[in-house]
């Protein structure tokens, strides 16, 4: 094992220790709501689909906070390992990461412990943009939070160039970067018409044309997985499978600690105990490699999960949803 494998693995404590303390800080801000012990109960029942290969609303305000303390550390412990062994093979480094559907940040945290671990043990790495692309503003606010976070810790990581975007994935605004990798974390929704979510996906991979594709979700997505890789490969990718392979294992002690102690102090109740490692159904993933490193990334005026012309704009609210819709200052510290 190297210098950099050795101190990765050394992370465990510390990486759990971040999300608790911010996790503890983000939940004393919710105190300040009065319907806060509802909102997120509701939003870990919610939760529950996802083990179920359902979807979760990801328009409430504790959205982020709850996601972090059960699937966050998961799925960095996932990333990790696959993002080190192909930026090691790579002979041309991408100069931008691109997360489609960041979430609150996995391949962003991911990305961060790589750079710190080869900055401490003396490695060059170059200073790569990091682009987080999510269409539910509590998601990407608290992976922003987390991450300054992780940045205290980690100061390495601030040569990281992260940039964090607010879209839709029906957004006509373009992004233009160099040399990409892209990452599809979860990011099929079971709600959507599966078929016309992998024609789209295709579609824009197809346009976008990034030297590496990371697709990664749970089992029960494996059909719309192999679908998209299928279409990719008839357009000079390769598809490789991705062996399970992780440097942390166990219950996520911290974290757990800290859900029993909301649970104790609140009318939440945060059951179960969370895990470094995937669910018992599994995650299935696959890197999608194309040779001919340059390329050029715009993404347009493309939808994952919703066609483009369905009219979502004119809908009646009735007076409890306008009082619950009204402006209110954001629940979280900065």
């Amino acid at each position: 094992m190297t210098d950099v494998e050795n101190w990765l693995k050394e992370q465990k404590d510390t990486l759990e220790s971040i999300v608790a303390s911010r996790g503890r800080e983000a939940f004393e801000y919710f105190r300040g709501f009065s319907h806060h012990e509802y909102e997120i109960s509701a939003c870990n029942e919610e939760f529950f689909q996802l083990s179920r290969g359902g979807d979760v609303y990801y328009d409430r305000y504790s959205v982020g906070w709850l996601y972090s303390t059960w699937y966050h550390l998961r799925r960095v412990n996932g990333l990790i390992k696959p993002l080190l062994s192909e930026w090691k093979s790579s002979e041309i480094k991408p100069d931008c990461v691109v997360d489609l559907g960041c979430g609150t940040g996995a391949t962003l945290w991911a990305m961060g412990l790589i750079c710190s671990a080869m900055k401490l043990s003396g490695n060059e790495m170059k200073n790569v943009r990091v682009i987080n692309l999510d269409n539910s503003p509590f998601m990407l606010r608290y992976n922003k939070f987390l991450w300054t976070g992780f940045c205290a810790t980690y100061p390495e990581a601030k040569d990281l160039h992260v940039e964090f975007s607010l879209r839709s994935w029906n957004t006509q605004k373009p992004l233009k970067v160099k040399d990409s990798w892209c990452f599809a974390n979860y990011l099929f929704d079971a709600e959507s018409d599966w078929e016309f979510l992998c024609d789209e996906f295709s579609r824009v991979a197809k346009k976008t044309n990034p030297s590496r594709l990371f697709l990664r979700s749970s089992i029960q997505k494996k059909r719309t997985i192999d679908r998209v890789a299928q279409f990719l490969v008839s357009n000079g990718y390769t598809s490789h499978p991705e062996e399970e392979q992780l440097f942390y294992h166990g219950p996520v002690h911290k974290i757990w600690n800290f859900r029993k102690e909301i649970s104790r102090e609140s009318k939440i109740n945060l059951s179960g105990k969370p895990d470094w490692e995937p669910n018992r159904t599994g995650e299935y993933s696959l890197i999608l490699r194309r040779e001919a490193e340059q390329s050029d990334l715009k993404i347009d005026g493309f939808s994952i999960g919703r066609k483009p012309n369905e009219e979502i704009s004119n809908i009646s609210l009735n007076d409890k949803q306008k009082k619950i819709a009204r402006y209110r200052p954001s629940p979280f510290p900065y």
